[in-house]
């Protein structure tokens, strides 16, 4: 494309390349002031840096700016519902980039009320706190070097 001329150098003013560590590589060429980066992986913080370009000429690199993807919550969490007296076995599927696992208890259906029960490096939990006739309702987050996950969905049970 011939970028001679004013119209072609204003639309192309908007174009910004952005970089991220650890390479330090060029990552993207875009023509908006906005980017998502769709090949973050969670658990990983990343640094950014902003330069935009024109026909002319390109700018020096913007100040740093980080960022990171948040952890996934925990899937498939159930609780056992009637194999024990003295104890609620709670379970559920890993993820990704957990290191460590929140255990959550409520007697109402409300993760935002529910005490933390524990935290545990593993993808299961004995509650041996539970009282007997009791419903209880579980909820797990998982825990990295960067970020907390949201809740998961909840398991409920009866002891």
């Amino acid at each position: 494309q011939n970028c001679a001329g004013r119209s072609c150098a204003s639309s192309r003013a908007s174009s910004i390349s952005s970089m991220r560590q650890p390479a330090l590589r060029r990552h993207a060429s875009v023509g908006s002031t906005s980017y998502v980066d769709s090949t973050a992986s969670p658990g990983l913080t990343y640094n950014y840096w902003v330069r935009a370009a024109n026909a002319v000429s390109t700018s020096g690199y913007s100040s740093r700016n980080g960022g990171f993807l948040r952890t996934a919550a925990p899937t498939n969490v159930a609780a056992s519902d009637g194999t024990s007296t003295t104890s609620v076995s709670v379970s559920w599927s890993a993820s990704p980039s957990a290191s460590q696992y929140l255990i959550f208890r409520n007697t109402a259906n409300d993760p935002n009320t529910a005490g933390q029960l524990g935290i545990v490096g593993a993808t299961n939990y004995v509650d041996a706190t539970a009282a007997i006739g009791q419903t209880y309702y579980y909820w797990v987050k998982a825990v990295n070097s960067v970020s907390t996950s949201d809740f998961s969905s909840g398991a409920r049970t009866i002891l």
